[in-house]
């Protein structure tokens, strides 16, 4: 195999064009508007201090904000027996949606259809018998789920939120989705954020999501949420 060398006339000329691109990206914004924020994995386990910078610092701007509640956390922490994670929801529940992650956060719950209606009912039964003001909407935990399972939960719930779409009332809507990385790296982060600017930039979908974990770092959630959204 023979490989092309390079010139450096060539090579200057590859770093400018690398360059320009890198400016223009670094540009990409997206209009407030246009933004769905979502904070998942909320639970007693992890916390709520992600929700609670999100919430104060962006339902001002009348950003949309989904908090993705697992209602009884590895079977170990059932929200509705602590009272002061349920004090916090009930703080945010005026600047954010609360949605239903999953029950257990199992990414088994949704894998099939015994599974999805058993835990359906468990939510149901939560539901039924809590005082906070969820709103119809749910994501399956790992946004792991079968077809039938998703069939399922779009007839159970008005808004159902998939990987890359949204099913409200039937009917999908194809999103643009960028993931924060779990890990609080900030090459890593940084890298992220270059790649959702490569997503607005060139992706076709009129919805971005931005998602967040409730174990991310609140510096630098603040970091990408500052150069991605348009202030």
């Amino acid at each position: 195999m023979r490989f092309r060398i390079v010139t450096a006339k060539q090579g200057i000329i590859l770093l400018i064009v690398v360059s320009l691109i890198l400016v223009y990206l670094w540009q990409v914004k997206v209009r407030v508007s246009n933004v769905i924020i979502e904070i998942h994995d909320v639970s007693p386990l992890n916390g709520v201090e992600v929700s609670k910078y999100i919430a104060k610092k962006y339902s001002k701007f009348n950003t949309t904000i989904y908090l993705f509640v697992i209602l009884n956390h590895g079977y170990v922490a059932d929200i509705s027996k602590d009272k002061e994670f349920m004090s916090n929801l009930r703080e945010l529940e005026n600047a954010a949606n609360l949605c239903v992650h999953g029950y257990s956060h199992s990414d088994e719950d949704f894998s099939n259809v015994p599974f999805a209606k058993n835990r359906i009912e468990l939510i149901d039964s939560f539901l039924r018998n809590t005082t906070l003001n969820f709103s119809d909407c749910f994501s399956p935990p790992f946004w792991r789920y079968s077809q039938q399972s998703v069939d399922i939960l779009a007839s159970h719930f008005d808004t159902v939120f998939l990987k890359n779409s949204i099913i409200y009332k039937g009917r999908m809507k194809h999103t643009i989705t960028i993931q924060a990385p779990l890990r609080n790296s900030e090459i890593l982060w940084l890298l992220t954020l270059f790649y959702a600017k490569c997503k607005i930039a060139f992706g076709d979908g009129d919805i971005v999501r931005i998602v967040f974990h409730e174990k991310n770092d609140i510096n630098l959630v603040d970091f990408f949420l500052k150069n991605l959204i348009e202030s």
